[in-house]
């Protein structure tokens, strides 16, 4: 049985989510949606890279499965998120973020171990799509 936690929409109250008993334990997180409250203002929620670290502070060594779609996040944020314990994390999740292409290669970089990654919709370019193919190693890049 997999030990899963699924929210959205909206961003998490991080400190909360990051005591809740069993929280390092889990296989698989979705944080989904929070770019659906975007009001249009250019003020849209993101998990910043301070939430990212409060998020992440314990290692969460059973990890596998991470959804981060539509979360605002940036190169900034990929810094944070790759100095996260995530060691058995495979399948990472960050359609619909504003990483651009050097935000992937940090992504790329700090976790070559996983098996799939999907960045669509990140604001690549045909060019940092193909750069980042010739860097992944046995990983699926959507």
């Amino acid at each position: 049985m997999t030990n899963t936690l699924r929210m959205g929409p909206g961003l998490p109250d991080v400190e909360a989510l990051a005591a809740t008993p069993g929280f390092p334990a889990l296989e698989s997180l979705t944080l989904d949606g929070a770019m659906d409250l975007w009001d249009g203002t250019g003020d849209s929620p993101a998990l910043d890279p301070g939430a990212i670290r409060t998020l992440f502070r314990a290692p969460m060594p059973r990890l596998l499965t991470l959804r981060l779609p539509l979360q605002g996040l940036t190169e900034a944020g990929a810094r944070a998120l790759v100095e996260a314990e995530l060691p058995e994390l495979r399948h990472l999740d960050l359609r619909g973020n504003d990483l651009g292409g050097a935000g992937a290669r940090v992504i790329i970089e700090g976790f070559p171990w996983l098996a799939t990654l999907d960045l669509r919709h990140n604001g690549l370019t045909e060019v940092e799509k193909d750069a980042l193919l010739e860097i992944t190693s046995g990983m699926i890049l959507v």
